[in-house]
């Protein structure tokens, strides 16, 4: 999973796969999108607003559905390139 958030969070380019490159699996949302496969949890938002900052643009969300799926290690980015993870079944 720790090379899979290199490439999503270090890859802006639009024209690759994201999903692809990192080897990850969509699975149908509840609400018309698509979320990881073997994500532990998830939060599905809808788009209630935009605010543009520059070259980027800020997505503000409202949270319509929450879920944890199942226990296990998760992930934290400390820094860069620099990765922690919790104790397995937390």
């Amino acid at each position: 999973m720790k090379n899979a958030v290199i490439i999503c969070g270090t890859r802006s380019e639009r024209n690759i796969d994201k999903f692809k490159e990192a080897k990850l699996e969509k699975e149908e949302a509840e609400k018309n999108c698509c979320r990881l496969k073997d994500a532990l949890a998830f939060v599905e938002c809808k788009v209630v607003n935009e605010a543009e900052a520059g070259y980027h643009i800020i997505f503000i969300g409202k949270v319509v559905s929450i879920r944890f799926k199942k226990k296990g290690k998760r992930l934290f980015q400390l820094e860069k390139l620099k990765f922690t993870t919790t104790k397995e079944g937390i």
